[in-house]
């Protein structure tokens, strides 16, 4: 069943059938509709059907030619009439039955529009592919032709054989047509071409891809003087209209419509040139000259436009900021990657290689006990590192992203830079530096941890310890300025300072680039998240091998006697270095503090 509906919604044969069947039927239907109902008004009102009645005066104007034939022909139609009102149930269910045959034709015409053959998708074939808007142009006017004819034969024809023989012809050819227009209009939607086809929508599309085409400056000066061109005229007319003739103001209207022409070309151009500028931006241009543009190539610029000008030059400064910081961060995260497999693997591969040794060792049958304790003490250094490295990872870790706990307690500056320098006066002496601390006579007391607090200036000194130049002095300041306790550290390297101040606050990144010093890299990265994150602040500076560390806290009030952080509550340190070096730190969530100098930390506090 299905492959009979699918053959025969595709039979172009079958369709054109249906289509002459379809308008046949319904103009014999709709003519003997007309017949009956001219019967039944006149016809069957008398019994006799004489020349004096109403129906015969009715039929005489009408077909005063053939008055006979057509007397006859509808006493013939009488008794049947009569016949048909005598049962009239059964012509009801007879004409319903010829109605649902003439609805489901109509409605394969219709579900059959736009299928041809064996192509399964609808598709326009032949005078179907003529586009819509000239179609139905033809269409219609063929109807109102043969609607035309059709009247012209049922009422101005004094034959009757003739008028019911046209009238049926013509009015089953304007059926015939209504059905094509119809069976076009949902071939057309079927396939989505009844809008998007026309010939107008292709014209103005082709105009829209040409006006697309002009510049912009050309658009809109078409449009500006097409504006004015209106007004031009209407203005002209109304001068006209008034004046009678007056040249004079005619003139004044005309010199007055070209300097506005003049002065919308000119708002046109400094639109351009912001477009441009735009257009520029948007295409990833961020090096663009501000010199000619702030200008405007010697165009004065309005003030707005001037403004949109600078808006556009702030955007691309920001952008290539933001551009420069994603590539020193992808670089550095690089870097990191590298740097942390390093400092990870020395210890791992040194492990590794000594438990191979003790193993070989343990082997042998005059194994050496002294060589044996030898492997393990390296093995127990190398072990101590490694956690040292992975410890100091989680807590870098924990700092940068805040999620320590700190608990702030009143705390006297020069108590732990005391206690800080007995704790590292036998190590300062052992590494050839000699302290020199300033510390003012008057306390100065921050609100800070003291655990974190300790650990911050342990880190330092340890680097210090490590890095700087033997025989050289160590200063530890400690001052105050504008309500901020600074501490500053100054130490001379003992190796180069190869590297940018911006580049030594990343993680991980020392200022011997060989990693041949041991160290992970984070001593000052752990350093400067933890002062942040008691809400001070932490900054370097390289000036040759000169190298320096601040940090800034904000002085309180001196606390309530009882209130202060004691030195014997203060942390002890491990006196174990952790190869920390003072050329490094990390990258922390508030970038725009990264790469402060101590003078810009000083003047900001």
């Amino acid at each position: 069943m299905r492959r009979f509906l699918f053959r025969s919604r595709r039979s172009s044969i079958l369709q054109w059938f249906v289509m002459i069947c379809l308008s046949a039927c319904t103009a014999v239907l709709i003519a003997a509709a007309v017949i009956a109902r001219i019967m039944l008004h006149f016809g069957m009102q008398y019994e006799p059907m004489t020349g004096e009645n109403n129906f015969s005066s009715w039929l005489m104007e009408r077909s005063a030619v053939d008055f006979g034939q057509a007397h006859s022909f509808f006493m013939y139609l009488r008794p049947v009439l009569m016949e048909i009102t005598g049962s009239l149930k059964v012509y009801v269910w007879i004409m319903a039955a010829v109605i649902t045959v003439l609805v489901l034709m109509f409605c394969y015409l219709m579900a059959s529009a736009g299928y041809h053959g064996k192509v399964k998708e609808p598709c326009l074939r032949g005078a179907e592919r003529i586009p819509f808007d000239i179609s139905l142009p033809v269409l219609v006017v063929g109807l109102m032709i043969l609607h035309s004819i059709k009247m012209d034969y049922v009422y101005y024809n004094t034959w009757i054989s003739y008028a019911l023989a046209g009238g049926i012809c013509a009015g089953m050819a304007e059926i015939f047509c209504l059905l094509v227009l119809l069976r076009l209009i949902a071939a057309k939607t079927r396939t989505g071409t009844l809008f998007s086809g026309m010939a107008t929508v292709r014209l103005l599309c082709v105009i829209g891809r040409c006006i697309r085409g002009i510049p912009f400056i050309w658009k809109a000066a078409l449009v500006w003087g097409a504006v004015l061109g209106i007004q031009y005229l209407f203005g002209v007319w109304i001068c006209w209209l008034i004046f009678y003739d007056d040249g004079i103001f005619v003139l004044l209207w005309s010199v007055i419509v070209f300097l506005l022409f003049i002065a919308g070309i000119w708002v046109i151009l400094q639109m351009n040139l912001v477009r441009q500028k735009a257009h520029q931006l948007a295409a990833g241009d961020l090096e663009q000259k501000k010199e000619d543009q702030q200008q405007g190539n010697g165009l004065p610029l309005l003030t707005v436009f001037r403004s949109c000008l600078t808006d556009l030059d702030r955007i691309s400064d920001g952008m290539n900021v933001i551009v420069n910081e994603k590539l020193k961060s992808e670089r550095f995260q690089t870097e990191l990657i590298t740097n942390v497999s390093h400092d990870i693997k020395t210890p791992l591969t040194s492990i590794i290689n000594y438990l191979d040794f003790l193993s070989q060792e343990e082997k042998k049958e005059n194994r050496n006990p002294q060589v044996v304790q030898e492997y393990i003490a390296v093995l127990d250094r190398q072990s101590v590192r490694l956690k040292k490295l992975i410890e100091d990872l989680i807590e870098a870790s924990k700092a940068s992203t805040g999620s320590l706990s700190i608990s702030k307690e009143p705390c006297e500056l020069g108590i732990f830079l005391q206690q800080l320098a007995g704790e590292y006066e036998e190590r300062l002496e052992t590494a050839g530096l000699k302290l020199n601390m300033d510390l003012p006579e008057e306390r100065i007391y921050v609100e800070a941890d003291g655990r974190y607090l300790w650990r911050v200036l342990d880190n330092l000194l340890q680097n210090v310890c490590k890095y700087a130049m033997a025989g050289t002095r160590v200063y530890l300041q400690l001052q105050e300025k504008a309500g901020q306790a600074i501490i500053v550290i100054k130490n001379i390297s003992a190796s180069e300072l190869n590297i940018p101040p911006e580049e030594l606050m990343e993680r991980f990144v020392r200022g011997d680039r060989s990693r041949h010093t041991e160290g992970s890299g984070l001593g000052l990265s752990i350093a400067r998240s933890l002062t942040e994150l008691q809400g001070g602040k932490f900054a370097i500076e390289v000036d040759g091998d000169l190298f320096k560390t601040a940090v800034g806290f904000p002085v309180i009030d001196p606390p309530a006697s009882g209130d202060t952080k004691k030195p014997e509550e203060i942390p002890e340190t491990t006196g174990k270095t952790d190869g920390r070096t003072n050329h490094e730190t990390n990258l922390i969530t508030d970038s725009g503090s990264a790469g402060r100098s101590i003078s810009f930390l000083q003047n900001e506090v």
